[in-house]
Formats: C-alpha cells, sequence, structure tokens
C-alpha cells in the first residue's frame, strides 16, 4: 500500500525549458516531412477539437513533423490496439489509460521511457508520486508512458436539488443512501442516482467497494482479494437495491455517455464518475448548480480510494519514427499543453508547474475533494493493473455479471466471489511467474 500525496500547495517553478518539443527540430528520417499517426482514444465534441488545436500548435512549432489524427472510440479502442499489434499496424504514439496498459507492455508493444524522461530537463516538473503510479503496471518498475493528467473518482451531485430538499453533500454512506432515497421523483423522470450498469461499470463498481469497505490491500497475506470482507457484500446489496426503485430502468446498460447525459439532463442527481466530465457538466447546467464530493468515509471510519488513476501517451515499438514521436510527447506533455488541456477537460494536471496555475487554485470543483487528498489519514489502494488478465477481468466477468445481479438473475455474493476468484488465481499465477 502507498500513499500519494499530490501536491497542491505552492511550489516554485523549477528551471528548465518549458517546452522541449517546442522548437524547430530535426527528423532524424533525414530529409522531407515526417509524418506520424496518432490514436485519440477517448474522442468527442468535448475534447477533439482542442486535441486538433494542439496538433496545430506543434505544426506551428516546427516543419519536420507532421501528425495524423485518428479518433478511436474508447470502448473499442484496447481490441483495436491489439488487433493493430498483431498486424503490425500500430500508430507511432497514442493516448494510454493505467487501466489497461500492462497488456500492452506484456506484448513487449510499448517503447520503455526511462532513460528519455531521465534525460529531459522537465523530467523534475512532474509529480514523483504520479509517475511511481504510472511505473505501477510493470512488475520491474518501468516507464511506458508519459502521464499528462491525474484521474480522481469522485462523486458529481446536483448542489440545487441538495439544498432545495434540505440536504447537504453525503458525508456518510447512510446520508448518501437517504439523499438517493429523498431526491427521486420517478413521476417527473427524476432519480437520486445514475448508475453505470453498462460499458466501463467493473472499474467504477470496484472503487465504490474500496472506499465503502475501507480495505487497505488488494490482496490480504493469504492472496484473498478485498471482495472476500464482508462489508464488500454489503455494500453491492445496498447498491443493487436501488437499481430501478430511485434509479431509471435503463442504467443497466449505460456506459459514461449515457450515465453523464441522465446527470445533465436533469434525470439523475449524482453520479460516480471521475473529474474528467467537468466539460460536459459545464456546458449543460448553470454555473453553481453542480459540484463534487469524495465518497463518504468507510465504514471503518476512514477515507479510503484507489490511487489515483493517470492518463497520458504511449509510444509503440513499431513506430519507424520513435525520435519523432517521443518529441511529439514531450511537447503534449508540456506545461503548456497539460495546463490548456486539464483545464478543458478538468483533470489535475500531473505536473508541479501547471498545478500553481491560478485555474487550478480557483478551480470550485477542487475544492470540496481537495483536503481529502491532502489528508495524511486518507488511505489509498494499488490497485493490481500490472495482471495481465486485470483489464480482461473487469471486462468479461465483472461487467456482465454486474448487469445480472441489477437485474436479479444473480446474487451480489455469487459476483464477489467469482471475482475475487478470478482476481486470486491471476495474482498466483503472477507470482509463480515471478519465481521462475
Amino acid at each position: 500500500m502507498k500513499k500519494i500525496f499530490l501536491v497542491l500547495m505552492a511550489v516554485s517553478l523549477l528551471a528548465g525549458n518549458l517546452f522541449a518539443g517546442g522548437g524547430k527540430q530535426q527528423s532524424s528520417g533525414g530529409a522531407g516531412v515526417v509524418t506520424l499517426t496518432f490514436w485519440d482514444v477517448n474522442p468527442g465534441p468535448e475534447r477533439t477539437p482542442y486535441l486538433e488545436e494542439i496538433i496545430k500548435w506543434y505544426h506551428e512549432s516546427q516543419d519536420k513533423i507532421r501528425v495524423k489524427y485518428v479518433g478511436v472510440p474508447q470502448s473499442q479502442s484496447i481490441d483495436k490496439l491489439n488487433v493493430a499489434i498483431a498486424g503490425n499496424a500500430v500508430p507511432d504514439i497514442s493516448g494510454t489509460q493505467l487501466v489497461s496498459i500492462s497488456g500492452l507492455i506484456a506484448q513487449k508493444a510499448l517503447v520503455k521511457l526511462d532513460d528519455t524522461f531521465n534525460a529531459w530537463s522537465e523530467s523534475k516538473q512532474f509529480d514523483p508520486g504520479v509517475i511511481n503510479v504510472v511505473r505501477n503496471p510493470d512488475p520491474n518498475r518501468g516507464l511506458y508512458m508519459i502521464p499528462d493528467r491525474v484521474s480522481y473518482e469522485t462523486m458529481w451531485y446536483r448542489i440545487d436539488r441538495f439544498k432545495d430538499a434540505g440536504l447537504g453533500a453525503p458525508q456518510s454512506w447512510d446520508e448518501f443512501f437517504n439523499a438517493v432515497a429523498k431526491l427521486t421523483n420517478a413521476s417527473r423522470g427524476e432519480y437520486g442516482f445514475a448508475i453505470r450498469g453498462g460499458s466501463g461499470s467493473a472499474k467504477q463498481l470496484q472503487t465504490m467497494l474500496i472506499t465503502y469497505a475501507g480495505v487497505k490491500t488488494y490482496f490480504d497475506q493469504n492472496g484473498n482479494a478485498l471482495f472476500r470482507d464482508p462489508a464488500a457484500l454489503e455494500f453491492l446489496t445496498r447498491f443493487a437495491g436501488i437499481y430501478n426503485k430511485y434509479t431509471a430502468a435503463g442504467d443497466v446498460n449505460y456506459d459514461y455517455q449515457a450515465m453523464v447525459a441522465a446527470f445533465d439532463s436533469g434525470a439523475a442527481n449524482m453520479i460516480h464518475h471521475n473529474l474528467g466530465s467537468l466539460a460536459e457538466h459545464t456546458k449543460a447546467l448553470p454555473a453553481g448548480s453542480f459540484g463534487t464530493v469524495f465518497f463518504p468515509r468507510s465504514v471503518k471510519g476512514y477515507y479510503c480510494s484507489p490511487n489515483p488513476s493517470a492518463g497520458g501517451y504511449s509510444v509503440f515499438e513499431g513506430s519507424k519514427y520513435k525520435n519523432e514521436a517521443i518529441d511529439f510527447l514531450k511537447f503534449l506533455t508540456s506545461e503548456k499543453v497539460i495546463s490548456y488541456w486539464d483545464q478543458i477537460i478538468g483533470e489535475l494536471p500531473s505536473r508541479l508547474d501547471v498545478l500553481e496555475h491560478d485555474w487550478v487554485k480557483n478551480a470550485d470543483y477542487l475544492k470540496n475533494i481537495t483536503p481529502v487528498i491532502k489528508s495524511p489519514d486518507t488511505v489509498y489502494v494499488d490497485l493490481p493493473t500490472y495482471l495481465p488478465e486485470y483489464n480482461r477481468i473487469l471486462t468479461e466477468i465483472v461487467e456482465p455479471g454486474f448487469q445480472s445481479v441489477l437485474l436479479g438473475r444473480t446474487t451480489p455474493k455469487a459476483l464477489l466471489d467469482e471475482w475475487a476468484a478470478a482476481m486470486e488465481q491471476a495474482y498466483k499465477r503472477y507470482q509463480d511467474n515471478i519465481k521462475k
């Protein structure tokens, strides 16, 4: 178990070249212009235009490298990357997520970036805690992604409707479940909560189980997974019980877009998501009508959360232009670009210098969660993203299993037992391979 303390207080701007990759560059491919293929694995109208603007900046900064933008739907990105790897048709550089990077590392598909990062004059501008988290998926602690953001899970809630109902942001799990019930008016199509029951549900369910149960490690000393904890069963039973009573029936199939749409349309008064949905909420809802709150204290009495996830960019071994791809990678993770991008998507920056920018200090949506993030008493749990089977278990076992629980086709205990067994077996195989 590790504790991550993101530096959200004053830091001095460290010296260095702020925009490596921003000056005129020479291509290792010799004369002529090199074209890189860049995959955006989370495209959409709230993001794509801004990434295209960043690419435009890069083109203006040098004349030897062009970047071809390719948007790949998030739900298909892992499958498409695996197909590209098998067919030797990988992009030169791609957005990557911590939850799925271990499988890419296991396939030896990514360039190890330790030497590049250590030699970079701006490396000390990156929060060491974030870099440590990014190393977790590799058993040898290698660096295969340079992060541009840190993603904390949180709850978004309708401040105005809570106030009208005489409620404050939930500080305990009893307050959470009471608010879900009180803020439901099915005759008006308004529900206390929107559950993500479709694509991406497993990660969110796992987070809520950890925050509720207050477990301190994913596996205990005997290799048993946290889902064996009685508090995990207690939570899943309570949580599944709100479905189709204090939530819409359609929640069982809600993916990210549907869940956010429910919140932004006023059909749901609370959702669980990370900070990255800020842009959608800001566009749809009046200023001051919504905000974030950290998950309530666990049933054991302290705040508990999975270690924050991180997003960033990786370069592929199959690229013919690795040096050029690394140059673009440095540009994408420069102070200017990270500040611009993270302010738009609402995530916490991975760079210490950007944490000092006014928009970070003055962001209302961060004020409720930063005291918990900064508290030395908050317990962070390392997720076993280093297991090659981790993402497969979540998508192939947990996601359909959770839908079955919501629909009453299987019991909460049956899902937790299957989930625990799958993770425990994957963990044992991983440990056995290390010993060889």
